[in-house]
């Protein structure tokens, strides 16, 4: 009886032995960080200013970012971690209801393309998160339209100018 027993603890200790933690990635993990952009009134550049209805669509790509367009003052949105560089156009005055007739009063669609290079640097967090990928010398541009119809008026790099965390301004833009 006590051979069993002593028996079926080894076996336990053995089997309990063998077992590991769960590989999950904690959300308080820092990942791959977003590029945040803020807002800024171009009349009065100490003042942030909310843009309408803003639309943000990556080049060669059909889907919005934004489930719906956004009016605020603050975003952040994805930078390619497969490339060297990130295309993006912004579109401001996006109608709520892609199928809804613009009216007569409403302001229309106005899109200005953003051209975002950097050079990445990929780090190793864990096994169970994988890597991040972190963007330095980022560069930003915008695409001047013919008659200077850009909604975004002026933009500007924050120094430094890598994005390694998702906790700082990144880029203003101006409009």
């Amino acid at each position: 009886m006590i051979k069993n027993t002593l028996f079926l603890l080894f076996m336990s200790f053995l089997l309990l032995s063998g077992c590991q933690k769960d590989d999950i990635c904690a959300e308080t993990t820092p990942t791959t960080p977003h590029l945040v952009i803020k807002f800024l009134d171009n009349e009065n550049p100490l003042n942030t200013k909310a843009v309408t209805n803003l639309q943000v669509k990556e080049e060669n790509t059909m889907e919005d970012y934004f489930e719906t367009p956004v009016s605020d003052t603050l975003i952040k949105i994805p930078l390619r971690t497969t490339e060297n560089f990130t295309n993006y156009t912004f579109t401001i005055n996006t109608p709520l209801d892609p199928d809804a007739e613009i009216e007569a009063n409403d302001p229309l669609p106005n899109e200005d393309q953003l051209q975002f290079n950097y050079a990445k640097v990929a780090e190793y967090v864990g096994r169970a998160c994988g890597y991040k990928t972190q963007f330095l010398a980022f560069e930003a541009s915008r695409v001047n339209e013919v008659g200077n119809t850009n909604w975004v008026k002026n933009i500007e790099v924050l120094q430094p100018n890598d994005i390694t965390n998702e906790f700082d301004t990144h880029l203003y833009i101006y409009h």
